[in-house]
């Protein structure tokens, strides 16, 4: 899994260096932690996906936000469409580099 330069870890997530590094090379994430990463699938732009269901399927995505709550993660899903279509201050490609 890839980490996007837009990351933003919600405030009381736990996020170290070596938490990074287990996401970054082993596809792993201990914690119950929601990840909004880009979609493995052309058709969706970004899927919620709790931590301990990472697979292989999500090796090639990038993590865009870490949440503690899903509905937290679908809020910031919905903030970040809105600047992407509505507002036009971000684009995709910014958040999947």
């Amino acid at each position: 899994m890839r980490i996007s330069k837009e990351l933003w870890v919600e405030d009381g997530v736990k996020w170290t260096t070596w938490k990074k590094n287990q996401l970054v090379k082993r596809n792993k994430y201990k914690g119950s932690v929601y990840l909004v990463c880009s979609s493995p699938c052309d058709h969706w732009l970004f899927e919620v996906i709790e931590a301990k269901h990472l697979t292989k399927r999500y090796e090639a995505c990038y993590v865009i936000g870490i949440m503690q709550t899903r509905e937290g993660a679908i809020r910031y899903i919905a903030s970040l469409i809105d600047n992407i279509y509505n507002k036009q201050i971000m684009s995709y490609e910014v958040l999947t580099t």
